[in-house]
């Protein structure tokens, strides 16, 4: 498969000027593969990826429930896997807690209907090291079209942001937690009423206190508008970025001592791409710039890795579905080439991301194809000194 990939890459190389093959490029590799988990779902629900002592734990929801796999810091299985509990439709996130080994996590769950109706909700789960719940809690309201949820852990304690999303209403909710797990006070809706919000993104800014980002559509006059929001509890919500996408996906990231915004953007002339611009006090310090193409289906994973932030985007390339791999600098200049996680007749649609020290692990979900009707959970590491 590897071989596939690579000649892949020199496919596209071929015909582009902005594909130069520098010796500094030829250093970012792509580690071997392992096989994470086979499944006869049609798609997955949502996956995460977290760094836990000297390796990671993948998470993932399909229709038969939530589960967790440990692996090594290079993506090998280790141990058997674990049942969670029931599955996350809305989906999922996780934090480590490097105290005990032990791991925070947000599932979503939508409203289930027929012979044993249960109302939606934000289920929090406390999971010990050996990933077994020793805490869950229902919090706040999920509506059938609820799709997203995010974690971030400040010093007061936990922090959720999710998506509630119904036919008449879509919005996005924030939810602070006592260090007991206690709510501390009701669920606060931070996106405008009457506008269709998407899935949050959650993080801290350099001070410690948390910032939550979101993107918001609406009809104005005979057009649809979309814009991307931030919200502190300090400063409540403003504009951040109009964007020409209607699933933007944005996402926050702490990277060399600033917030990071990344998201979606259809612009004209070029195929949908992911931008990242840093930000400040005021908003975005400069105009964002475009990383690579991003016309999946799936959303981005990021993370701070290797001294620089690693990008890996669900994109395509004519009928094909793969994943993009970047590696930005300190000043988010990708000066490498980037890497495909691809093999034929394959469709790669789901990504998630960990730094595990001295190089990146990605753990990515494939999406069953008609002569391939079994879905994979595959991991790869990702170097790029």
């Amino acid at each position: 498969m590897r071989s596939a990939r690579w000649c892949f890459v020199a496919l596209l190389c071929a015909g582009s000027a902005g594909c130069e093959r520098s010796a500094a490029q030829r250093h970012c590799r792509l580690g071997p593969e392992h096989t994470v988990a086979l499944s006869a779902a049609k798609d997955f629900d949502g996956i995460a990826l977290v760094a836990s002592g000297p390796g990671a734990i993948a998470f993932w929801s399909e229709p038969s429930g939530l589960y967790a796999q440990r692996l090594s810091a290079l993506g090998s299985v280790e141990g058997a896997r674990a049942r969670i509990g029931a599955r996350c439709e809305g989906g999922l996130d996780a934090l480590a807690r490097p105290d005990d080994g032990g791991v925070d996590l947000a599932c979503l769950l939508q409203p289930t209907r027929g012979k044993h109706e249960e109302a939606g909700g934000l289920l929090r789960l406390a999971l010990s090291r050996q990933l077994k719940p020793s805490a869950r809690a229902l919090l706040g309201s999920a509506g059938a079209l609820s799709e997203g949820v995010a974690l971030a852990r400040t010093a007061a304690g936990l922090e959720l942001v999710w998506h509630d999303g119904a036919a008449d209403s879509q919005g996005v909710w924030w939810l602070a937690l006592a260090g007991d797990d206690a709510p501390r006070g009701a669920p606060l809706q931070l996106s405008e009423p009457g506008r269709v919000a998407s899935a949050p993104s959650l993080a801290l800014a350099p001070d410690g206190s948390s910032m939550a980002t979101w993107a918001e559509t609406w009809v104005e006059g005979e057009g649809l508008h979309s814009r991307i929001v931030e919200w502190t509890r300090a400063a409540g919500t403003r504009t951040l970025h109009q964007v020409g996408n209607y699933a933007a996906m944005p996402k926050l990231i702490a990277h060399n001592g600033r917030l990071v915004l990344a998201f979606r953007d259809h612009r004209e002339g070029e195929k949908t791409g992911l931008y990242v611009a840093p930000l400040g006090a005021t908003g975005l310090l400069n105009a964002p710039v475009r990383v690579g193409r991003a016309d999946g289906t799936g959303r981005p994973a990021l993370v701070a890795c290797m001294g620089g932030l690693v990008s890996a985007t669900p994109r395509t390339y004519g009928g094909d579905y793969f994943i993009g791999i970047n590696w930005l600098d300190a000043q988010l200049e990708r000066s490498r080439g980037e890497q495909q996680f691809y093999e034929d007749s394959h469709a790669f649609t789901h990504v998630a991301a960990s730094c595990q020290g001295g190089h990146a692990l990605l753990f990515i979900g494939e999406f069953p194809q008609l002569t391939r009707p079994t879905a994979a959970l595959r991991a790869v590491s990702y170097t790029c000194p």
